[in-house]
């Protein structure tokens, strides 16, 4: 079977880019029938985005912590924004709710959501058409270095990571580089819980081409046998720059990393990288 004919991007016409914010106030949950799935809106770029919230876990993720106005991650959010644009192909690795590709979505051609949680990859396809983006496919597997099937919970909290459950669903770990090479990601968020360096090395090809790329770092991947220094190397060969910032903070400044300083414990840190110039 050929697996590309599924992935190709559709091309929506884009909307009219309203002038950039990213702090305003976001709307309580929607009041909705008996029965019916709750609506939260938050507002990002000054635009509207709805998320629903099926379940106690994506109630928690947005109440009351972005009722006040906030956004989730916004230095992150604010990159990403910065480095997408109407031809820009965004792939959200370890993307749980879909927060950071119902944001790519009202910029970017496509979105390509990969996701190893079940419940999740359905939460996904349900925001992607609260919002009327036909430009999201979303992907059920996690991303890693070699082909194999691991076993994911249903619906884990957002920490749940590789190998964290015996019982489960069973979901394929497929390398990005035989999934989306010929789709040319150009922006890519990786979010996995420790498996970052696994990810990097399935995506040697895609790297080679110099997409911008915002890769959160967690202690846990020592649990793989992996170090903070190992990714700064795999992505300073492939001609990287990168810098690290409170992407929690409104305010993101970044400090430029040398590999001296990804050698030690790096958690819950996001680092920046963009192909180094010339």
């Amino acid at each position: 079977m050929n697996l590309f004919k599924f992935l190709k991007p559709s091309a929506p016409a884009q909307p009219a880019r309203p002038e950039r914010q990213v702090r305003q106030r976001n709307d309580r949950p929607e009041r909705q029938k008996r029965g019916t799935t709750p609506v939260f809106t938050m507002t990002v770029d000054g635009r509207p985005i709805r998320f629903g919230m099926p379940t106690a876990g994506t109630r928690r993720f947005f109440i009351p912590r972005y009722e006040d106005g906030s956004i989730h991650e916004p230095g992150a959010t604010r990159f990403l924004l910065g480095a997408l644009n109407a031809d820009s192909v965004f792939l959200d690795i370890g993307a749980n709710l879909g927060y950071f590709s119902m944001v790519a979505a009202g910029v970017a051609r496509a979105v390509y959501s990969v996701e190893a949680q079940e419940r999740m990859v359905g939460i996904i396809r349900d925001n992607a058409d609260l919002n009327g983006y036909s430009n999201v496919k979303v992907i059920c597997a996690a991303a890693g270095d070699a082909p194999a099937l691991v076993t994911m919970p249903e619906a884990g909290r957002p920490a749940t990571a590789i190998g964290d459950h015996a019982e489960g669903f069973t979901v394929p770990v497929i390398r990005i580089d035989d999934y989306f090479r010929d789709l040319s990601p150009t922006v890519i968020k990786i979010d996995v819980e420790g498996f970052e360096l696994n990810v990097l090395k399935g995506m040697q090809d895609i790297l080679a081409t110099g997409p911008t790329i915002a890769i959160e770092l967690h202690k846990r991947m020592a649990e793989f046998g992996a170090t903070p220094a190992a990714i700064f190397e795999i992505l300073s060969d492939h001609g990287y720059t990168l810098r690290v910032g409170e992407h929690r903070n409104a305010s993101l400044s970044l400090d430029e990393l040398g590999g001296g300083a990804l050698r030690g414990a790096f958690n819950n840190k996001m680092v920046f990288c963009e192909r180094r110039a010339g």
